[in-house]
């Protein structure tokens, strides 16, 4: 970057250059140099995303003015990307917003549109302005998630759209063959997950089909992707109306049981399906490169080529009790390898095989030769490299019965293995064995609770040496390297025997829990990384207050655990792009006794840089509050009230923030609960919310180091929890109904988050996986789920 910031590049160059970046990194550039600052400003490819900009004024505030830009200099653009996720504001206004800049982007003469409003919710329904369809100019368009309604179209006039790219578009009956077919000059067609409905009703319909009596005629098409349309038999048959295809790709198309191709141009094949009916492909195509299959069967193969050199890859996920099978299935595997054998094979298997077929079908008997059979076959064919994934009984013969079958199929030069349990045997086993640990640990609790630790070690007390009994049939059933639920059992067991220590008893051989901040360093940047948590909080505080103080010209932040400080740099940024006339006068007071002055003056310090980027007046204070005339006041409680582990402490808090008139609280906690004087209880709610937490972690993807690391700072929460009471703990959490009375007791009360901060929390979580969520308490509060458990809590409160 130094390098190119010293050349003196022609303007044309650097914009080709920043053609290559998305929107942030594009931006960057601006940095290098004043040429570079002044060539993105007039580049010619724009690109809007809302997904980092955290309110929504301030992201339609930078849109237009960019847009305004290039009109007032009469500046051409090429390209034209706008992604909103319909979060942080009206879905209907920001359709309304869409529209606007959809229809500057083709006066300024974009050429290649690209509209993606796929996280919008289910229901949110944006119609296509009727000037995109009217262009003459228009070379690409994709278009994910809107709505076409082609009686608002005088004329469909794409003479020049070379490429089109509809997914989960929804139109009117089958007229959208209507726009395809007046594109002459298409090569690229995508048509994914696309449905047809009628005017005026709900966005369902049903999927796309194709029909016979319309002639596609597409002389120049050379890659066409099919998703979930009803094609029939006739389709194949007829492939001559693409002289020119070169891809054809299909997921989980209907209509069809048989596939005849015959085609000169086709070089790629791909096909997608998880029905488990077998599909029968017969292929003449001689200049064939690579044949992709994914499903879930063994498809009956037939390949007619003159190809020298191409490839198949194969990937099939199965489960050996759907199939009439025997070896059967293995037969069909062999006959699929060697009709591929000119090929160069790359196959993967996934497959489920359940006891049952096992044991009546695959069993190595002692009366079966098995040596007869392999003599009996054809020679193997060569696979390049075979992936095997197999949910399998753990006996060796079974194992041994499966991999004899592969080797007659096929000679992998690269094997990659994976033996894992099957799944009814691990899911009973995992099953069971939880249930042990959970009562083993309640048993421990118990036998604890009633023990008498104050005796010596010479004296017998059976109470003691019971609960020791138990403790020790407990050891022999958890471990930190074990599944999740095994490792939070090994967490408890600690706290046992520190909470033992703790009443007097001698422990021999206890080590003290300690967490390095190295460690703890490492695990909150993990988290931060890989977890939805940081995002999440920082979304709804930055959302809520954003909101609160749209209007307000001086502003006062109390964070009362600022940690960093890195939470305000989006909403600065916000308030720079959010405000139509000057912005707001700023003032954040950080308090964290952990960070101390030092710290906290270093966090004030990059933050007065950031707010001087952005010209945003701005006022730091570290660890003193002051209230002043004419500021609105926002209080920013994260993790905070669980740190209060007294009662009187808790509300001499809130009667403080209280005095300090804000307009809004934003509180974020962890949902789960400390029990005082019953440990069994209060084992059985720790073991339930975080076993939850550490499954979480598992599915993360994380190395076994990193996942230690990240699990030994958590689990230092579940030792004190159980170990301590009272003061001597460092966190006592409460679940939110409990948070609820103790705000309303103090004269607080709850506000409402809008729809929209819950569709895009949504969004967020989206990106993590699907067990993942957000839900909605009927008080308002919203909660971080993981599968059936929340997780977290966030809610927002106002003085009453």
């Amino acid at each position: 970057m130094e390098k190119l910031s010293k050349t003196q590049l022609p303007e044309e160059a650097i914009q080709h250059i920043q053609s290559f970046l998305n929107a942030k990194e594009a931006a960057r550039t601006t940095l290098l140099s004043t040429s570079w600052y002044t060539a993105w400003l007039t580049r010619p490819n724009l690109d809007f995303s809302d997904v980092d900009i955290p309110m929504f004024s301030a992201f339609e505030r930078l849109a237009k003015k960019t847009m305004q830009r290039y009109d007032e200099l009469n500046r051409k653009i090429q390209s034209f990307r706008l992604s909103m996720y319909t979060a942080l504001c009206n879905a209907w206004y920001k359709g309304f917003l869409a529209n606007e800049l959809t229809r500057k982007a083709l006066k300024l003469g974009a050429t290649d549109l690209d509209i993606d409003l796929s996280r919008s919710p289910i229901d949110f329904q944006w119609f296509l302005p009727h000037e995109v369809l009217e262009s003459e100019t228009l070379v690409r368009l994709s278009l994910f998630k809107c709505r076409i309604d082609l009686r608002r179209v005088q004329k469909v006039s794409c003479w020049n759209l070379k490429s089109l790219n509809l997914r989960r578009v929804c139109i009117e009956g089958n007229s959208i063959w209507d726009i395809i077919l007046m594109c002459p000059l298409i090569e690229e067609l995508v048509l994914s997950e696309c449905l047809s409905c009628n005017y005026n009703v709900s966005i369902f319909g049903r999927f796309l089909e194709l029909n016979p009596d319309v002639q596609y005629d597409f002389r120049k098409l050379r890659v066409l992707l099919l998703g979930k349309v009803k094609i029939g038999e006739w389709f194949f048959y007829d492939i001559s109306r693409f002289p020119c295809l070169k891809e054809l790709i299909l997921h989980n198309c209907t209509g069809y049981e048989e596939i005849q191709i015959c085609s000169n141009s086709l070089e790629c094949i791909s096909f997608l399906s998880t029905d488990l009916s077998i599909l029968r492909f017969k292929f003449d195509v001689p200049r064939i490169r690579k044949f992709k299959f994914s499903g879930c069967c063994v498809p009956s193969l037939s390949f007619k080529t003159t190809s020298r050199e191409w490839e198949s890859d194969i990937f099939i996920k199965c489960v050996l009790n759907f199939h009439v099978l025997k070896t059967s299935w293995f037969h069909e595997l062999r006959e699929l390898l060697s009709e591929l054998s000119p090929s160069k094979i790359y196959l993967s298997l996934q497959m489920i095989i359940y006891p049952p077929f096992l044991k009546n079908r695959i069993s190595l008997d002692e009366g079966h030769d098995y040596h007869q059979d392999i003599s009996s076959l054809q020679k193997p064919s060569v696979v390049e490299k075979l992936m095997l994934d197999i949910y399998a009984p753990t006996q060796s013969s079974v194992r041994s019965a499966v991999l004899t079958e592969f080797f007659c199929c096929c000679r992998p030069n690269l094997i990659t293995l994976c033996w894992l349990p099957s799944d009814p045997e691990y899911h009973n086993m995992s099953r069971g064995n939880h249930e042990r640990i959970t009562e083993m640990i309640l048993e421990c609790a118990t036998r604890i609770g009633y023990a008498d630790w104050t005796t010596l070690r010479s004296e017998k007390d059976h109470v003691v040496e019971s609960a020791f009994n138990a403790i020790g049939l407990l050891e022999k059933m958890v471990s930190k390297i074990g599944d999740y639920f095994q490792r939070v059992g090994a967490y408890i067991l600690e706290g046992f025997m520190i909470k033992i220590k703790n009443m007097g008893y001698a422990v021999e051989g206890l080590n003290t829990f300690e967490i390095s901040p190295l460690d703890l360093t490492f695990s909150n940047s993990i988290v931060h990384q890989l977890f939805p948590n940081t995002k999440l909080s920082r979304m709804f505080t930055n959302t809520i207050i954003g909101e609160a103080m749209s209007a307000e010209e001086r502003i006062h932040i109390i964070d009362m655990r600022i940690g960093q400080g890195t939470q305000w740099i989006p909403f600065i940024q916000g308030l720079s792009l959010g405000r139509r006339l000057l912005p707001p006068y700023l003032r954040i007071t950080g308090l964290d006794e952990s960070a101390g002055g030092g710290g906290l003056d270093q966090v004030g310090q990059a933050l007065a840089k950031v707010a001087e980027g952005y010209s945003i007046p701005f006022e730091f204070k570290a660890n003193v509050v002051e209230i002043r005339a004419g500021e609105a006041v926002a209080v920013n409680m994260v993790n905070l009230m669980s740190t209060c582990v007294d009662e009187n402490h808790r509300n001499e808090v809130l009667l403080k923030v209280k005095k300090w008139s804000p307009k809004v609280v934003t509180l974020v906690e962890q949902e789960s609960e400390s029990i005082e004087g019953h440990i069994d209880e209060q084992c059985s709610k720790t073991l339930d919310y975080y076993s939850a937490v550490f499954d979480s972690i598992e599915a993360a993807g994380l190395s076994v180091k990193e996942r230690g690391k990240v699990e030994h700072c958590i689990g230092g929460e579940i030792v004190n929890t159980v170990s301590c009471e009272g003061k001597q703990r460092l966190q006592k959490h409460e679940l939110f109904r409990k948070w609820e009375k103790l705000f309303a007791a103090n004269g607080f009360s709850i506000i409402q988050p809008g729809q929209a901060l819950h569709m895009g929390m949504l969004s967020i979580v989206g990106e993590y996986g699907e067990h993942y969520s957000i839900s909605q308490g009927y008080t308002g509060a919203l909660f971080v789920r993981w599968k059936y458990k929340n997780l977290t809590s966030h809610s927002a409160w106002t003085i009453s």
